[in-house]
């Protein structure tokens, strides 16, 4: 019966301890993240919506109004800032950094263009607790 107990007792240890390493190990970049914000390649069906998006433009005569609906048009299709996304637009004879000095991101904005510069507990416009 002792024999028992001292089993059971090292098999707990060994499951505890493997449980503890693999918590230590440092998270894959992306891991977490859904598809549509990876860095990864854009998926078929965000570089058809894309095509769709910028089909509506010439590359050479683009205005502010035009940089800006492109940009808003792409983030609403779940196409976020990034190398494949500026890949994409290179591909399809779009300049990125046109785009950007066309509608510069607003200070503080995140590529997904939320902001970053409220304090980290600040409570966030239309909650309960804003004011």
């Amino acid at each position: 019966m002792p024999l028992r107990i001292v089993v059971i007792f090292i098999l707990c240890i060994s499951i505890i301890q493997a449980a503890q390493s693999q918590n230590t190990q440092p998270a894959k970049p992306g891991a977490n993240m859904p598809p549509a914000q990876t860095q990864g390649a854009l998926t078929p069906a965000q570089l058809a919506k894309m095509k769709e998006i910028l089909s509506a433009y010439k590359p050479n005569s683009l205005s502010v109004d035009d940089a800006k609906a492109i940009k808003r048009n792409l983030r609403e299709a779940g196409i976020q800032p990034g190398s494949a996304r500026g890949d994409a637009l290179r591909a399809a004879g779009f300049d990125p950094k046109k785009l950007e000095a066309l509608d510069p991101r607003p200070a503080g904005a995140a590529p997904g263009g939320e902001r970053t510069n409220s304090p980290p507990n600040a409570p966030k416009p239309g909650s309960p607790t804003a004011k």
